[in-house]
């Protein structure tokens, strides 16, 4: 059986896309769209949306452009 990840959230900011999901196996993560448009995928769990939401945009601020 596969299993489709939940989006539950997109969010646009000055840094980048969000993309907030659930997963039945994994619980909450996240991908990033940086400003470059290369995408990240967080291999951490979160617990609540919130908190997935809050740690990707710590992810798109520690991004180093240089």
């Amino acid at each position: 059986m596969k299993i489709v990840p939940k989006i539950e959230k997109v969010v646009c900011t000055d840094l980048g896309i969000l993309i907030i999901f659930y997963t039945p196996t994994n619980c909450w993560q996240f991908y990033c769209i940086d400003l470059k448009g290369v995408i990240h995928k967080s291999h951490d769990i979160f617990y609540t949306p919130e908190k997935a939401e809050n740690s990707a945009r710590f992810w798109l601020l520690s991004l180093d452009y240089s």
